[in-house]
């Protein structure tokens, strides 16, 4: 699938039949040429969903963790669109997360013994702190998670936290 960044009108090459993870919405891909970074690209792309998109992109909300070069709030950084001349909004690129499990493998004692077992209520208190500071950097731009979902909060073994599908945020005043 080749697509282009839309700031820097870059070529991407996507393999259409490995994607990392389908949803109902969308598919994420891995991005050869960003290792670092991950395609979220939609089923069925809309000009309303492109707003959103726009209004993300030049709003991002200051991410507790970047001092430290981590990321906890996978953000979308840029565009991808067609290459068929329409230039039509696909989807965007975004933050890569590794080394991280669903929080339900920390929340739940039995999977937390089971995946984690050095995982005791001191971090879980961090990682607590670390989503609290990651949902206020997100309140502190207006943005709202409407839906808090287990599989959208990812924990490392150290705590850290990472949101991620963020482009199913409430976002204030992109509707027009």
């Amino acid at each position: 699938m080749r697509l282009q960044r839309q700031s820097s009108k870059e070529p991407i090459t996507l393999d259409p039949a490995s994607p990392l993870g389908v949803g109902g919405e969308a598919c994420i891909y891995a991005v050869p040429q960003y290792p670092w970074l991950v395609a979220k690209i939609y089923h069925k792309p809309t000009d309303e969903r492109a707003r959103k998109l726009a209004v993300m992109l030049a709003n991002p909300p200051e991410d507790p963790m970047a001092a430290q070069g981590r990321i906890s709030i996978a953000w979308p950084v840029d565009f991808l669109c067609s290459v068929d001349g329409k230039n039509q909004i696909m989807g965007f690129l975004m933050p890569l997360v590794t080394g991280m499990r669903s929080i339900l493998d920390f929340y739940n004692p039995s999977a937390r013994r089971n995946h984690c077992p050095l995982f005791n209520y001191l971090y879980l208190h961090r990682a607590a702190r670390n989503l609290a500071a990651a949902v206020c950097a997100l309140h502190e731009r207006g943005y709202v998670i409407g839906d808090v979902n287990e599989s959208n909060v990812f924990v490392s073994d150290t705590a850290l936290v990472a949101l991620v599908d963020t482009d199913s945020f409430q976002v204030h005043g992109w509707q027009t």
